[in-house]
């Protein structure tokens, strides 16, 4: 029977004898297949860092409650996996970075946690690990409990076909089971003889699960114009702070040639909203800030301008017209060229395999481009209707619903194998 798991905060403290002899009938366990763990005796530790990981990872945790009753789950997320039963450690998504920078800036605060996460998993041992994106953090710590013998999920890769396709051999080295998001990727792995399972993309689920607040979009159609352009500038503040002021004065050369057109900002994040309605401040523009409601802004507008990452995807699979933007510090963006190896960025250019969508990036985004480009779109004409045929055929190439669900039943499996020692160590079994 394993030991009660240590319901306090990360620690910094020592181990005790008694953990120590918890650990070693842990060990026990897992080398040892005929002594089957109760299924409520089982827990997963996972991490995700980001606001799109969390929104995956809150949807896996779902899916394995029901798949596995009883099942324990810890982790460092956000708010998303709290709400689905997950005993969070710490909230690592409030404190996400973007950019060189930031990141150097924050370094300790990721050292300490890195450290202090190491330590709780070595004390108290899961049964697997899982990691969800989010690889600079998540691929150092696989790293350090590699040798405590933890069987190590990763689900949703790196973006190691865009940058840093070295990766690849450390994952290989430190992950036990990959779960990718996108075909492609599967064969990449399977070149690398990675144990490997394609599960399709979860933003399909959000699609046909999410239930659309008909009284916002009412509200939405009987205002005096339908020309709504949906303004997405990113979920993290640092983004939002630099891309947002860009879509503003964007907006404003709209409105010369789309007198009536309405902007509609969705947030992701109370906080989010807030420095979004404080950088408006007194503005003239007509803008609609919304908590959440990023489906109904994207389902009713005529065109979005979205901050490259997963809400591309999103915005494109409901098929409403888009452009792509971005904006870093200026040594972030030099590093990024450098490393950089597809000629696109945007996720709905890279399952197209070629610009369906344009991609305004850094200096290239500039109001009169971006403001010419949208109110082409918004018009019906030959571009517009090219687009939504061509996203079309990009929401087919993303998978079809239940991802989280697939890949949930890929980590019960796991947990209900009769040998779950890592991989690597499995011939012994």
């Amino acid at each position: 029977m394993r030991r009660k798991r240590d319901e306090r905060p990360l620690p910094g403290c020592h181990r005790t004898r008694s953990a120590r002899r918890a650990r070693g009938r842990d060990a026990h366990h897992r080398s040892h297949p005929e002594q089957k763990i109760r299924v409520t005796d089982k827990t997963i530790f996972i991490i995700a860092g980001e606001e799109s990981g969390d929104t995956h990872a809150a949807r896996l945790i779902r899916e394995l409650k029901a798949a596995v009753p009883g099942l324990r789950i810890e982790g460092l997320g956000g708010d998303r996996m709290k709400q689905v039963g997950c005993e969070l450690r710490a909230d690592i998504v409030s404190s996400a970075v973007m950019g060189f920078a930031q990141v150097v800036k924050n370094l300790r605060y990721f050292r300490r946690m890195l450290a202090e996460t190491a330590a709780y998993l070595e004390q108290s041992p899961p049964d697997a690990l899982v990691l969800v994106d989010y690889p600079g953090f998540n691929l150092r710590l696989a790293a350090a409990v590699r040798k405590l013998g933890i069987p190590i999920v990763y689900y949703i890769s790196p973006q190691i076909w865009a940058w840093r396709p070295g990766r690849i051999h450390t994952i290989a080295r430190l992950v036990d089971k990959m779960i990718v998001i996108f075909p492609f990727e599967e064969e990449l792995y399977r070149k690398e003889k990675v144990d490997v399972t394609y599960v399709g993309h979860p933003i399909l689920d959000n699609l046909s699960e999410v239930e659309l607040d008909a009284d916002f979009l009412n509200r939405l159609a009987a205002m005096d114009s339908t020309d709504h352009i949906g303004l997405l500038p990113g979920s993290r503040r640092q983004e939002i702070m630099a891309i947002l002021p860009i879509m503003l004065e964007t907006a404003r050369l709209i409105l010369r040639q789309m007198p009536h057109a309405r902007f509609l900002i969705p947030c992701s994040s109370q906080p989010n909203r807030d420095v979004v309605e404080q950088m408006l401040g007194d503005s003239s523009l007509r803008v609609e800030v919304s908590l959440g409601k990023m489906y109904e802004v994207a389902k009713s507008a005529r065109c979005c301008i979205v901050a490259s990452g997963t809400a591309t995807l999103e915005v494109a699979s409901l098929l409403t017209p888009l452009v792509v933007v971005y904006r870093i510090g200026h040594l972030t963006w030099l590093l990024g060229k450098r490393f950089l190896k597809v000629p696109h960025i945007s996720l709905v250019n890279i399952l197209a395999g070629q610009e369906v969508v344009p991609e305004m990036l850094q200096y290239r985004m500039r109001p009169e481009l971006l403001a010419e480009t949208v109110v082409e779109l918004c018009r019906d004409g030959e571009r517009r209707q090219k687009m939504v045929s061509d996203l079309r055929k990009v929401r087919e190439r993303i998978g079809a619903p239940g991802a989280s669900s697939r890949a949930a039943k890929v980590v019960s499996e796991l947990l209900d194998s009769k040998c779950s020692a890592p991989l690597a160590a499995r011939s012994s079994c």
